[in-house]
């Protein structure tokens, strides 16, 4: 069984929930021995660092392979070329015409200090619902494949348009990794 990206950020907000209200109960338990609270708190802080490490990993490695399905799906649908630079359709940009202004806006304003990953993930977060009616459903797209194209949509005619390939080609395992692009 495969997650879709949005599972899995359920399942991490429900298990942090559950790891925050079992700190406060702990916590207030030890409430009374402020000595056993301090080097308690120090042992949970110290367990929840780490395994926030090990989750953000994990989490990093899942959307790369999201990402890299997006890609693929892309491809396979003839949505977009793998070509210098990676290019979308022009039906495929007319999809999103209408809100491609918010989309160069959002990218001139953050994105461009971001790492394709987090700038798609700030497209998710700000218009993720608006992108599920507009591309998702209508063009039965799944897999990223709506956040790749509302990232190239972003790009286009902006600064830093010309980078976005070889860091596709790189997470779809077409170029060797150099290290510089996460």
């Amino acid at each position: 069984m495969i997650l879709t990206f949005d599972q899995i950020l359920v399942i991490l907000g429900l298990v942090m929930a559950v790891l925050g209200s079992t700190f406060v109960w702990i916590v207030k338990l030890t409430a009374g021995a402020a000595t056993v609270r301090i080097q308690l708190d120090g042992i949970i802080a110290e367990k929840f660092t780490s395994r926030i490490a090990a989750i953000e990993g994990k989490v990093d490695i899942i959307w790369g392979f999201q990402r890299r399905r997006a890609i693929v799906e892309g491809l396979e649908r003839g949505i977009g070329t793998l070509e210098s630079p990676f290019q979308i359709s022009e039906e495929t940009k007319l999809w999103l015409v209408d809100i491609q202004p918010q989309l160069q806006k959002l990218y001139q304003e953050v994105g461009q200090n971001m790492s394709e990953d987090e700038f798609e993930l700030e497209i998710e977060r700000r218009y993720g619902d608006d992108l599920l009616k507009r591309l998702c459903i209508p063009h039965k797209i799944h897999d990223g494949l709506c956040l790749l194209i509302a990232s190239c949509v972003a790009r286009e005619g902006v600064d830093g348009l010309e980078k976005l390939p070889d860091v596709l080609k790189e997470k779809a395992g077409l170029l060797p990794s150099n290290g510089n692009n996460k």
